[in-house]
């Protein structure tokens, strides 16, 4: 059997060789499927994070070269800058590591000091960020592509790779430093907490060579282990067509109103596989604009 490595690596050949033939999509073609009050819409190229959007506290990029840290004063949360990261030493923010670094981050230095936001789905589905715990990203076919919608998690509650939800807190061990490790290309790794996901370490290089890792999840019903998916049980989603035992059944990819509870939504991906999901806390589910928004339902 051909090795993941192997494949994988021609997969990511192929696709960065069609990147210029890929779609862009303006922030009113996203926000049909989910509201900006409560995500980060993929089309910004330069990393940045709000203390009032993250309303938790933390460290934080302001841009790629400011670090800074978030404190609840005065009724609101305030951004609070720490230190400014020299380029020309090869340093940029990194949250992760709560410094100025040259390792890998939110800000590759590959990409000119700003890390491209748009997810690389590898499939449809649900994936975590490896470098915020606090957001993560749906993939699902739009046409012949894949769309990728990132969401924000609110308040002080990080993404659940078990339950593919925001029901972590930040102080869980997954919100603290990198829960990957990239030392060279190929590296391979099963994620925290759910071994169906895995990542593979590629690099990019403008200038300066920067390893980072690509998300992938095995098929439905393996787990990765050994450097291969191989047969096992980590939760996650249900098989094409199935309602998730709450009556619901994919008809098409996206996002969809619970009936029985306006604070969740339905999650189809391309398989037709529904997962429901519970919007952040303080939010709910709005029928209009497709999305968790702040506020109470009636």
């Amino acid at each position: 059997m051909t090795s993941l490595k192997v494949i994988f690596l021609i997969i990511f050949i192929i696709y960065y060789a069609n990147c210029s033939s890929a779609p862009t999509y303006s922030a009113s073609f996203f926000s049909k499927y989910i509201d900006p009050t409560s995500a980060v819409l993929s089309i910004d190229t330069a990393y940045q994070d709000s203390c009032a959007t993250r309303q938790a506290p933390g460290f934080v990029c302001m841009d790629c070269r400011v670090l800074a840290r978030c404190i609840f004063r005065g009724n609101q949360w305030d951004t609070i800058a720490l230190e400014a990261c020299d380029e020309g030493q090869g340093l940029f923010c990194n949250p992760n590591e709560q410094r100025c670094s040259a390792n890998t981050g939110p800000c590759h230095p590959g990409t000119g000091g700003g890390v491209e936001t748009i997810f690389a789905c590898s499939s449809s589905g649900i994936f975590p960020d490896p470098y915020n715990c606090q957001q993560y990203h749906m993939c699902f076919p739009h046409g012949p592509n894949l769309l990728s919608v990132t969401v924000l998690c609110g308040d002080s509650v990080a993404y659940n790779p078990v339950t593919n939800d925001c029901s972590l807190p930040t102080t869980h061990s997954v919100c603290s430093g990198n829960v990957f490790t990239c030392d060279y290309v190929g590296q391979m790794g099963a994620w925290p907490l759910n071994p169906n996901i895995y990542y593979m370490c590629m690099a990019r290089s403008n200038g300066v060579r920067v390893l980072f890792p690509q998300i992938f999840r095995c098929p439905l019903g393996q787990v990765f282990s050994n450097d291969d998916c191989v047969p096992g049980s980590s939760g996650g989603l249900l098989p094409p067509g199935s309602n998730n035992n709450d009556g619901f059944i994919c008809q098409r990819p996206g996002l969809f109103f619970d009936q029985s509870n306006c604070r969740s939504y339905f999650f189809c991906d391309g398989s037709l596989r529904s997962q429901r999901i519970m919007c952040p806390t303080g939010t709910y589910f709005n029928r209009m604009v497709s999305g968790c928004v702040r506020g109470t339902c009636v």
